[in-house]
Parts: C-alpha cells; structure tokens; sequence
C-alpha cells in the first residue's frame, strides 16, 4: 500500500502522525501481520518527512510490539497479541479436552461470516494466497502427511481467509488463536485418520470453500464454511462418525 503525507497539529507531532498512520493501516487490514513495511527511503518520501524521524516512529511502533524488526528484512507488521492469547488457551485445551469443542463453537460463530466478508472482499492476491493454502492441503491429501502438519496448513487456509476479510478483529482474534485452533484441528484429523472417505469428505469440503471464494459468490461460500463446521461438530458430538459423501469442488 501508499501512504500519504503527514502534518503536525495542536495534539500532534509529525512523529506521532505518522505512528497514527502505520497503526490505521494496520487496523484497517491495509497491512497484514507478517508483511513488510517499505523500505525507509520510500516510506519517508511517501509521508514527507525525514528518515530520521520516520526511525524515532519505528522505534516507538516496534518498542509498542506493532512492528517487529528483520534484520535487513527491515520492518514488518506484527501478529498482536499471539502469545497473551494463545499460550493459556493452548494450555487449557490440553489439560481440558472440552476446550476443543470450545474452540469449535467459537469457530462456527465466526467463520460463517468470515468466509461471506472475504468472499465480497478478497483481492486477486488474496484470492491466490487461499488457492495456495488449498493446494498444499490438496498436497496432503494425496501423500497422507502426518496429522500434524494437515492440521498446520488446514488452519493455515482458514487464516487465509481471516486475513482477506479485511476485518481488524476477525484478522487478530482467529490469528491470534492460531495455535489453539491448530490444535483442535490436529484433534479432528484424527478423528477421521482412519477413514479415508472422511478424509476425502474433509478436503472436499474445503474446495467447496475455496470455490465459493474463487467463484466470487458469499453466500455459496458461507454455507460451504457452515456445512464444513457442522461436519466436524457432527465428528465430535454424535457416537458414530458422519456418513461418508463424495468430494465435492474437487
């Protein structure tokens, strides 16, 4: 993204204007945990001030856990508040497994509308992220990757999705559950680690999803996130597993 020029006023100065440009990128989705700020030279051009007090407001961003520093990578937006979130949560899933069904109401009370929001929302290049999610967990699919790791890039698609909402809160809550979803994700995959036709159910679920989201249709997309939510609500809350179905989007 660009950003615009800054002035100083009353209540601020050009130092602080400029941290409240970064922060409102950063609430209004414009730029994602992970990404890259632009390089100084041209992030002090395009806000028209100089590199030295475009540095004292990276300094204060990053000292404020916004940004983050790479190295030579420069500067990069960080994923606020992934370990005051995470870390009990994880904790308590593994010490309660009732925790896991926790994790999965949460998730069908917010991805439904999620998947809508990124479907009406979604760029071309995040449209090409959520393919890519999907084609690693196709990957998967076809080699039977440990759990583990079909659990990774299963919440890696989901996140996808997050970020393409376009929605600060959606974004931070789900990327900052990471882990925890990851990890209720992990008990599903076992659920169904001996079932092929349940495997073949869940990957078919999730193309169904990404096609929603391709094809540019919100509803399709939001019912094909609800029926998939709703199979795996069915995997933990009834005796027997769902009955098989064939893939469908594949």
């Amino acid at each position: 993204m660009s950003f615009t020029p800054v002035q100083a006023d009353s209540r601020h100065s050009l130092s602080e204007a400029v941290c409240e440009q970064i922060q409102a990128a950063i609430a209004q989705g414009h730029l994602q945990p992970g990404e890259r700020l632009p390089p100084e030279r041209d992030l002090a051009e395009q806000m028209g001030v100089s590199r030295a007090l475009l540095r004292e407001a990276l300094v204060r961003l990053q000292a404020d856990g916004f940004i983050s520093s790479r190295g030579r990578g420069g500067m990069t937006v960080s994923d606020l508040g992934h370990q005051e979130i995470t870390s009990p949560l994880v904790r308590l899933m593994l010490q309660r497994p009732q925790a896991v069904l926790d994790v999965l109401e949460l998730r069908m009370a917010l991805e439904g509308t999620a998947t809508e929001l990124a479907t009406r929302r979604a760029t071309d290049e995040d449209r090409a992220r959520i393919s890519k999610a999907f084609d690693v967990m196709w990957r998967d699919w076809e080699q039977r990757v440990p759990e583990a790791d079909r659990a990774r890039h299963d919440a890696d698609f989901h996140l996808a999705i997050a970020a393409a909402t376009r929605n600060f809160a959606i974004q931070h809550v789900l990327g900052s559950l990471h882990a925890l979803v990851q990890g209720a994700m992990a008990n599903a995959h076992q659920l169904v680690q001996d079932s092929r036709t349940l495997q073949d159910d869940l990957i078919g679920q999730h193309a169904a999803i990404r096609d929603g989201i391709l094809a540019r249709e919100p509803l399709r997309a939001r019912r094909a996130a609800e029926a998939h939510l709703e199979f795996v609500r069915r995997l933990y809350g009834t005796p027997d597993a769902p009955t098989a179905q064939a893939p469908t989007g594949l």
